[in-house]
């Protein structure tokens, strides 16, 4: 959620027109890196980080370079992008790994969150899904902050998300490897042209665009959290060679993969 940088259909023609910013992929998008923090990321008080967004309410495709986590306190809203689609409500936890992107649309009674900042190791590792007891996690916060991961990582619940073809098309291209968009639809029955136009109505991108997006997090995922070696993790993840997956991760977060294993490293 969060106010982010927006990536709207008006911006697709024009320039970003702002310092340190650019277009990719028809979004606009900071050029200057994600603050370098890990383990001593900032954490602000509860009051500063909670949101209350309006009913039936539209976010435009959007982009956070920080990696956070929403925490829905009450109402309900529909959000997609990387990672698919997830309808959530009270409780639900929706962790956003740095550099991702999502629209929202805001159900009719509204909806409160709580942004819990993260860190760039723990927004690649945790999952998101239901909490039984959200406010225990917020009185948490607020007395150990630092303790935020291992609470998390311990009482979320993974929850059924839909589960129609184009979630189905987003998990494919979601795990490694390189999915062929036109024979992923023939296997499911379907032309390219109907996957394509159903997965843009959908998720808000059209597959292609989708699948450099998740490929490219993938990777950096891979990069972040794991020691595997820099060439087999561009090849895991369908990119011709590590000078591909290079310059896609750099286009995406404005650093080499070189450059953010030094960062969770130190």
């Amino acid at each position: 959620m969060k106010a982010g940088l927006l990536g709207t259909e008006s911006q697709r023609n024009h320039a970003c027109g702002r310092a340190a910013v650019r277009r990719v992929g028809g979004f606009c998008y900071r050029t200057t890196p994600a603050p370098a923090t890990t383990d001593d990321a900032m954490h602000p008080p509860i009051d500063r980080l909670r949101q209350r967004l309006d009913a039936n309410a539209r976010l435009a495709w959007h982009s956070h370079a920080a990696p956070y986590a929403a925490l829905v306190l009450d109402g309900n809203y529909e959000e997609s992008g990387d990672g698919g689609r997830r309808r959530v409500g009270p409780g639900h936890l929706v962790v956003h790994p740095p550099f991702s992107a999502h629209t929202d649309i805001i159900g009719r009674r509204g909806a409160t969150v709580v942004n819990l900042p993260l860190t760039v190791t723990q927004a690649l590792t945790l999952q998101s899904g239901l909490l039984s007891n959200p406010e225990a996690v917020l009185d948490r916060y607020t007395a150990d902050p630092f303790s935020l991961s291992q609470v998390l990582g311990s009482s979320v619940t993974p929850v059924d998300q839909p589960d129609d073809m184009p979630d189905r098309l987003a998990a494919a291209l979601a795990l490694p490897g390189r999915v062929v968009i036109a024979e992923w639809g023939a296997d499911q029955g379907i032309s390219a042209r109907s996957v394509t136009r159903h997965f843009s109505a959908a998720i808000g991108l059209p597959p292609a665009q989708y699948r450099w997006r998740a490929r490219t997090h993938g990777a950096l995922r891979a990069v972040v959290t794991t020691a595997q070696p820099l060439i087999e993790i561009a090849h895991d993840w369908g990119f011709s060679d590590q000078a591909h997956m290079t310059r896609s991760i750099r286009r995406l977060t404005g650093r080499s993969p070189s450059a953010w294993r030094a960062i969770v490293s130190d």
